[in-house]
């Protein structure tokens, strides 16, 4: 008999596809009965998909979902229905909001997560989430603070490009995804402009258009999205990567870029709101600068940052990917939660 049902609703490039991967390796490899179900593919037919996965959810005592929960709509409500267990691994909060002057108008698919988004949260019978800035959202006070992310040591570059204090050349940085209001890629442009004590270029990789108010600038240049998997080939142009989230965002947030960079041998420029652990995390193992609030960034701050990086990195993923430790938090709330 199946005890636990892990449920990816996410493509399989996307790592939301790869947090559940990594949580069904870590419980197969402690003997623990496991499956897990891809439903992406199923979307546009939600019946049928739960008519195919219909044994196995029988057959479950527990589901484990990860965020959007909206995506598992109704896996969700039979579960509920069976009073089975519902563990829901969230980093994605919705709603959220754009505290700031500028319009901005959601999609209809956003607002429809909006809406049922909190629902969902209350149907869980467990939420686990990356950081403690999770807790401050009100859907989230009594979730779980477990680190979740999939395990990159085997993959992680050993060295990052060298950046000498004394050196006279352009520093590149690159940013890799979307850009929208919620990203605010020119709020974080306006920032390192206004704070570096040195030449940079900015590499916009993404399969969005690129803002007005960054075109026609030299030092920025713009190109189709670029995987993961390419940024690591390409690592040796490049010698920070940017996260960039809008200061005037509302939600909890761990933007997962940053393992991208990590793991491409980058280190890491954040500029959003506040999201105190986060931010912790990046500067106590030294492998990223908050510069929102920053006032001056010099070469002799990057090359503290790439001093020791490889080592610094290793530690950093150490303390937010899973772990045994992580792992036997997990199995406690599969097994304990009521």
């Amino acid at each position: 008999m199946t005890n636990f049902l892990v449920i990816s609703a996410a493509p399989t490039e996307r790592i939301e596809h790869h947090v559940c991967l990594s949580l069904q390796a870590e419980l197969v490899n402690r003997n623990i009965a496991v499956s897990l179900a891809r439903t992406c593919h199923l979307r546009r037919n939600p019946v049928r998909g739960i008519l195919s996965l219909l044994p196995l959810i029988i057959s479950s005592s527990c589901i484990v979902v990860h965020s959007p929960l909206t995506l598992s709509l109704f896996h969700l409500i039979l579960f509920k229905i069976l009073r089975k267990k519902i563990v829901a691994i969230v980093w994605d909060v919705y709603p959220w909001h754009l505290n700031s002057l500028s319009p901005f108008k959601k999609s209809i698919k956003i607002r429809i997560i909006d809406f049922i988004e909190p629902f969902l949260f209350n149907i869980c019978t467990s939420l686990v989430v990356p950081t403690s800035d999770f807790l401050n959202s009100r859907y989230l006070v009594n979730a779980k603070v477990i680190p979740f992310w999939p395990r990159y040591a085997s993959s992680l570059h050993c060295q990052s490009p060298v950046i000498s204090s004394h050196s006279r050349s352009v520093i590149e940085i690159v940013f890799c995804g979307q850009i929208g209001p919620t990203r605010d890629l020119v709020a974080a442009y306006n920032k390192i402009r206004s704070i570096a004590e040195f030449k940079f270029r900015l590499h916009v990789f993404s399969n969005d258009v690129l803002p007005d108010a960054l075109q026609g600038y030299s030092n920025v240049a713009y190109s189709s999205y670029i995987s993961s998997e390419n940024l690591s080939f390409l690592m040796s142009s490049y010698h920070l990567g940017l996260i960039s989230l809008s200061p005037s965002f509302d939600a909890p947030a761990f933007p997962s870029k940053v393992f991208d960079y990590l793991v491409a041998g980058l280190p890491c420029l954040y500029h959003g709101p506040p999201m105190p652990d986060y931010v912790s995390l990046l500067k106590d193992h030294n492998v990223g600068l908050d510069i929102t609030t920053t006032e001056r960034l010099s070469l002799v701050d990057l090359d503290i940052l790439v001093t020791n990086f490889s080592s610094n990195a290793q530690e950093y993923l150490d303390s937010v990917c899973l772990s045994p430790h992580s792992v036997a938090s997990f199995l406690h709330i599969l097994n304990h939660s009521e």
